[in-house]
């Protein structure tokens, strides 16, 4: 199940039971060995329900699309917690998966020195001799750790029990708890870093890179954090560098040893579309909605099926194969293709263009059975149906004399949860676009005018009058 899908029922229907599922999974989450308590960044799975004892291995995609649902599900709740989730986690990416190119680097593996999760686990007493006698049991009572281990006589760290309900029953401040155990956190990680890390793959694959540029553009509009787009900027530049073939908008799959390797298939190409749309939403510059543009009439060529009216997975000039494969559903990662609708949609919704409106009718036609019939393997299909069917608004910010109050309307709209809003910032590099003609700052005020279905309602320029006109 995408729970992204339940995040939009939510939207939609005000459950509180649909709100309090995602809550709860994510709080298992984020409490469980299947998080990295220590350095950070999500671990591929779980081995036992309680999200305990995880394959240690880290995959790049993992650590791009959980934080994606992490903050939405920030946007929805205001968690601090989820919060600091993103940011630990994309401090690991950062960190650790990071080439000094520019680009992400693919997975770590689950073992080092031939043993798995060694690199991950603690001992009782190695823990307890690092720290006080007052803080080192504390600290084992906060991450569950025991003299007998908690598997293979070892001890994942986790939190049992959340920091307010360790507090509450030490009858200590939890804001000192929170404080203390992020300076243990620190010299736990320093401590972890002596002994030999797991194995890093660091082939640099397109679509991956494309889901954490994404992530990455996501977290800076919704955290503000400024190392957030430079991180994505810094990708995208080396996408355009080291993956575009020479006199070509087509991309290589990967690059590896200093060189590209093989044809971009149509995931490659989805994600980091997506991911360019993502960056443009970030600083509103025009060249990446133009490369994203190009790259998409490069997919309806390379990729487009006439006869189905959907997306091959390999471009028309890969090599011939008794079956053309195609990818429908979802699986670890999002479908390729709904994925490519989804980006397709965001391109229409920017560009107005027809033959983006045409492919996208065509592949919502061709699908439908399978979303009838298979909805929990169509959960980015959803989403993409959800962003073009259902109240979908273009949101336009046209800056005045007041740079605060053009700062408030866009921090409300990128802080809140609104999966159905496509926001963009008129400036002098993008003011071509048609969907900016004739919008004007009203009174030298910043002025925000609300779209639907290419209609707009009348300009307002407070964001008291925003929170209402958004929300109904």
């Amino acid at each position: 199940m995408d729970w992204r899908v339940v995040l939009r029922h939510w939207r939609n229907t005000q459950s509180e039971e649909a709100l309090a599922a995602v809550k709860n999974t994510l709080d298992h989450w984020l409490r469980g060995g299947i998080y990295d308590q220590v350095g950070g960044g999500f671990h591929r799975y779980s081995t036992d329900r309680h999200w305990l004892v995880p394959h240690f291995e880290k995959m790049l995609y993992d650590n791009a699309l959980v934080p994606q649902l992490f903050l939405e599900a920030y946007q929805a709740t205001h968690s601090v917690e989820y919060a600091q989730v993103i940011r630990e986690t994309l401090s690991y990416v950062e960190r650790e998966m990071t080439s000094p190119l520019g680009g992400f680097f693919s997975t770590q593996d689950a073992d080092s020195e031939g043993v798995e999760g060694k690199y991950y686990v603690w001992q009782n007493q190695e823990i307890q001799s690092m720290f006080s006698p007052e803080l080192g049991p504390l600290l084992c009572k906060v991450y569950g750790v025991s003299p007998i281990g908690n598997w293979e006589k070892t001890n994942i760290l986790h939190l049992p029990k959340s920091l307010a309900e360790v507090a509450r029953e030490e009858q200590m401040e939890l804001g000192w708890l929170e404080h203390e155990l992020s300076k243990a956190k620190s010299q736990l990680f320093h401590q972890r870093k002596n002994r030999i890390p797991p194995f890093k793959d660091e082939k640099i694959i397109l679509g991956w890179n494309g889901l954490m540029i994404e992530t990455f553009a996501k977290a800076f509009q919704v955290l503000g954090d400024e190392a957030y787009i430079h991180s994505a900027t810094k990708c995208a530049n080396f996408v355009e560098r080291f993956l575009r073939k020479e006199s070509s908008s087509q991309l290589a799959h990967s690059f590896q040893e200093g060189k590209m390797q093989g044809s971009a298939f149509l995931d490659d190409y989805a994600y980091f579309i997506n991911g360019l749309l993502s960056l443009f939403e970030c600083d509103f510059d025009s060249k990446w909605l133009d490369w994203a543009e190009r790259l998409a009439n490069t997919v309806i060529d390379e990729f487009w099926d006439p006869l189905e009216k959907s997306f091959y997975y390999s471009p028309k000039n890969y090599e011939k194969l008794i079956f053309r494969p195609k990818e429908f559903q979802d699986g670890a990662l999002p479908s390729p293709t709904a994925m490519m609708l989804t980006a397709l949609i965001r391109l229409y919704k920017l560009l107005n263009k027809v033959e983006f409106l045409q492919k996208i009718e065509a592949l919502f036609y061709s699908h439908f059975e399978l979303m009838k019939k298979a909805p929990l393997a169509c959960g980015q299909m959803f989403i993409a149906f959800e962003l073009f069917k259902n109240q979908s608004k273009e949101v336009v910010i046209v800056a005045g004399a007041d740079e605060e109050t053009e700062q408030e309307l866009l921090d409300y709209l990128r802080g809140n949860f609104f999966p159905n809003v496509v926001t963009v910032l008129k400036t002098p590099k993008n003011m071509n676009l048609d969907l900016l003609k004739n919008k004007a700052a009203l009174k030298d005020l910043p002025t925000v005018y609300i779209c639907q279905n290419n209609t707009c309602l009348p300009p307002l320029s407070n964001l008291e009058d925003l929170i209402k006109r958004i929300n109904e």
